[in-house]
């Protein structure tokens, strides 16, 4: 009997088993593979603006000669963008990620250099190949380089999107918006992804449709009935981070109120990139504090991205960089003096592809008429448009004179030629304009922009930029250039971007002054001049325990304080003065 007993009782064990098992494997068949930290703490990375141009996508890297004097970087391009390097960039920045304690990874955006379906498959399997090795899930949303209006055979719409992206939030979401690229999904305990399509698609411009705002509001419902904390992620920005940002427009609204609306349904945190640079903007709205975490792209130098750490009463945000690649990953074509510098201290290397990519920007816009008339809008066979080209062309020839005198007795500097009309242009350290100029964008990109730190720069741009001005207007008048010029002139006064022009004796140095006043002074206040209080870099702010959402009174005196230093800072502000 006991033996009956005991039979029965390793029947039932082996049964009950045999069910544990097999609920396990339903289990792991039916739930997300990635498992999450334990605690209640947990952080997360951000990034955006990949920009990868696969290397499958373009030859030998030796073939690039747009800076030929260069020896280590004549591949550079506009912006700081390392197109060259950006797979290889992309794959160390994955690397990290999966060596790292964060829970999930955040792309915000312009994952390539188009909307090339082909590139975009590559990108995505990427993501899937360190998606997989690290088991922590990526999230994705769409930005303006990714989606085109119509879907081709080589380009792809949104839905494609939604396609080849699939398996980075939309496999995974709670609910996706059919007519965006918008998404819900949860990320860790109480924490829920907003994740919104702030693309007109085909554009590069900011737009929150009236179905995407449907969407969101329906969403933030959700939430709060699942009680779930929300946090987004957008392409475009959604406060004003610096003076020449460009705003996300809204659909029968204003980015404003959007952003308050935001803040009313208990979003605290907006996540965001599209600027290639790093700012974090707050904003106390009627509908509570709003914080919005602006990311550098990861494809321009320093390759920053964040790490945010999470507590139920903080969000630490830290600013970290890629700090090496595997030259395994790059194409073929670099010499063994690039390699070296590669391998051996890849920021260096791209601080001064950096610099070098900012003297090409000099080099290629400066005397480029076609870049200017894209305002403009002339027709490039008429007169005007021959005079806008001939004083573009000695705008860069001018601009590229070295600063300070030198030993050869012809005033050939800008130092020099300064002097003749009385304008003194200071000491420093520098040699030509774009040394100056990349060390001003680059504190631009990297959030460290301080206006005060920058007088020596500021002291040289203004009388620098009136020098290359006079002598650039002079020679068209010296050249029986007149007339054409004084109607280029007429026509920037027609389009509201210089004042009225008289015809008069000193009109070179009326038009130097008012093209200095009109462009370049509001062109450098704001790139230095930082629009919101926050650190960039390394920021904490409060947790989504924290009940400021819930005190009007608090909101109320934040929103006039904040106005009133705006107020006092703008009246204490010197004004500008070219000498």
């Amino acid at each position: 009997m006991q033996k009956n007993k005991t039979s029965s009782l390793k029947t039932r064990t082996n049964a009950f088993t045999a069910c544990l098992v097999a609920a396990v494997l339903l289990c792991a068949a039916v739930l997300p593979c990635f498992a999450a930290p334990s605690g209640g703490d947990f952080c997360f990375t951000v990034a955006t603006d990949t920009h990868v141009r696969p290397v499958s996508s373009f030859g030998d890297v030796s073939a690039i000669q747009n800076m030929p004097d260069e020896t280590l970087y004549h591949h550079a391009t506009n912006q700081g963008l390392m197109y060259y390097e950006s797979e290889a960039i992309l794959r160390s920045f994955l690397e990290t990620f999966v060596a790292s304690d964060s829970a999930f990874l955040l792309l915000c955006g312009d994952f390539s250099t188009g909307a090339e379906k082909q590139n975009h498959r590559i990108v995505a399997g990427i993501l899937a190949e360190y998606e997989e090795k690290g088991g922590k899930p990526i999230f994705v949303i769409n930005g303006n380089h990714d989606v085109a209006a119509v879907s081709t055979e080589k380009e792809m719409d949104i839905a494609d999107f939604k396609e080849i992206y699939r398996q980075f939030g939309y496999d995974e979401a709670i609910a996706v918006d059919a007519e965006s690229g918008s998404y819900t999904a949860d990320l860790y305990g109480d924490y829920r992804l907003l994740a919104i399509d702030s693309c007109k698609h085909g554009t590069g411009t900011g737009l929150i449709t009236k179905g995407v705002q449907k969407f969101i509001k329906e969403q933030a419902k959700k939430a709060k009935e699942d009680g779930k904390h929300l946090i987004a992620m957008m392409h475009h920005p959604l406060l004003k981070h610096f003076g020449l940002e460009p705003t996300t427009k809204v659909t029968g609204s204003t980015i404003g109120i959007f952003a308050s609306q935001l803040a009313s349904y208990g979003i605290k945190y907006v996540f965001n990139g599209h600027m290639h640079i790093n700012d974090i903007a707050q904003k106390t709205t009627s509908g509570g504090l709003i914080t919005n975490v602006m990311t550098e792209a990861l494809i321009t130098a320093p390759n920053s991205f964040r790490t945010v750490s999470v507590t139920p009463d903080s969000f630490a945000v830290a600013t970290d960089y890629v700090r090496a690649v595997d030259t395994q990953d790059l194409a073929a074509g670099y010499t063994e003096e690039q390699l070296s510098l590669i391998e051996d201290d890849y920021p260096a290397f791209a601080r001064g592809y950096f610099a070098a990519s900012y003297h090409y920007w000099i080099n290629r816009n400066l005397g480029d008429a076609g870049v200017v008339n894209g305002l403009l809008k002339l027709d490039p066979d008429s007169r005007l448009y021959g005079t806008l080209s001939d004083f573009m062309e000695n705008i860069g020839r001018y601009v590229n004179l070295p600063l300070y005198a030198n030993d050869t007795p012809e005033a050939d500097t800008i130092g020099e030629l300064g002097k003749r009309i009385g304008i003194a242009i200071p000491e420093s350290g520098y040699t030509y304009v774009h040394e100056f100029l990349d060390d001003v964008v680059w504190d631009f990109y990297c959030g460290t922009s301080d206006p005060d730190g920058k007088s020596t720069e500021l002291s040289l741009l203004l009388p620098a930029a009136k020098t290359v001005l006079f002598y650039a207007v002079n020679d068209m008048i010296a050249s029986g250039k007149r007339l054409q010029l004084k109607d280029l002139l007429d026509l920037l006064q027609d389009r509201g971007v210089l004042s009225p022009f008289t015809n008069t004796a000193a009109l070179a140095n009326a038009a130097a002054d008012a093209i200095t006043l009109a462009l370049v002074s509001p062109l450098f206040a704001g790139i230095v001049g930082d629009y919101s209080a926050p650190d960039d870099v390394t920021y904490t702010g409060e947790g989504y325990a924290s009940q400021t959402q819930t005190q009007p009174i608090a909101r109320i005196l934040a929103m006039l304080k904040e106005f009133f230093e705006r107020l006092f800072a703008l009246l204490k502000s010197p004004s500008l003065v070219i000498g």
